[in-house]
């Protein structure tokens, strides 16, 4: 059996699930523990997902766990042992490179985003947000708003406020902010689902590093207390952000995408069209 496809499908799914460990097993029973989703691919075979601090939103792992694995195909005569998939396509080749490099420049995220569009083509850890640069803007302005009120907006998306309302209600914050708020922290909990505080945290910090390198497009490097942004444009019109949740080894990022900077260029110019709004589509355009 070729192992490496299979071995490239469980990162992948690590990496969608966010999970802590994923591996695929064959006979025995199947396992049980309040921290593992196990997915069926067929009598005898399964994929198990190992989360630490246990299962934050259960029902929906179990069905992006169902559907990813339903990429193994075959048919249940098949002996147990046959798990072959298919080569990932070049999204799935996308966001494994991006999550190697994530892993070696020891960064939170790395994601490649669109200089003219406000595209997002592809991230490390693609269940999370921002999945666009309008979204990523709106999380970072909701983000500043409430922090000028002493308030943390992962904190209220997570859910750890019973009172959301009341507590907006006392902050300094106008009306209109507050409903605006209400409406964004709604939308962000319907399209995020239960995460914890610490996950929450983590998209807005790259919410605001997309925002920071859309308002201000000369920015490479910035190493401030609680944000780190390594950025590097390419083909012209796309750009990798690597983001780090506090000061980083700016040798080390750079180092790390050098070294991975080609294959990435190779797999975006791979992919398909995108189409950002009703009134358009936007092509991932190769470097002549």
């Amino acid at each position: 059996m070729n192992e490496e496809p299979l071995l490239k499908f469980l990162d992948l799914v690590k990496a969608r699930l966010g999970a802590d460990d994923v591996r695929a097993e064959i006979g025995g029973r199947d396992p049980a523990g309040a921290n593992l989703v196990v997915a069926t691919v067929r009598p005898g075979v399964r994929v198990v997902a190992v989360f630490d601090d246990g299962l934050h939103d259960a029902v929906r792992l179990k069905e992006r766990l169902d559907g990813l694995v339903s990429v193994f195909g075959g048919s249940t005569e098949r002996p147990a042992s046959a798990l072959e998939i298919p080569a990932p396509d070049a999204n799935e080749s996308l966001e494994l490179a991006l999550l190697s490099l994530a892993e070696r420049a020891s960064a939170i995220r790395a994601l490649v985003v669109d200089e003219q569009s406000p595209i997002v083509w592809g991230t490390s850890s693609p269940e999370s947000l921002p999945s666009d640069v309008a979204t990523a803007t709106s999380i970072a302005h909701t983000a500043d708003a409430l922090e000028r009120a002493g308030l943390d907006l992962a904190t209220l998306i997570a859910g750890a406020d019973p009172d959301l309302e009341g507590t907006l209600a006392k902050s300094s914050l106008s009306p209109a902010e507050k409903r605006g708020i209400l409406g964004v922290i709604s939308a962000l909990t319907e399209r995020g689902g239960l995460r914890t505080v610490e996950a929450w945290k983590q998209d807005v910090l790259v919410a605001r590093a997309v925002a920071l390198t859309r308002r201000q497009r000369d920015v490479s490097l910035l190493r401030e207390p609680h944000l780190g942004v390594f950025a590097r444009g390419f083909a012209n019109i796309y750009r990798l952000l690597l983001v780090y949740d506090g000061r980083f080894s700016p040798l080390q990022a750079e180092a790390a995408t050098i070294q991975a900077l080609p294959v990435i260029e190779n797999l975006v110019a791979r992919l398909p069209p995108v189409d950002p709004s009703p009134g358009g589509k936007v092509v991932a355009l190769r470097r002549s």
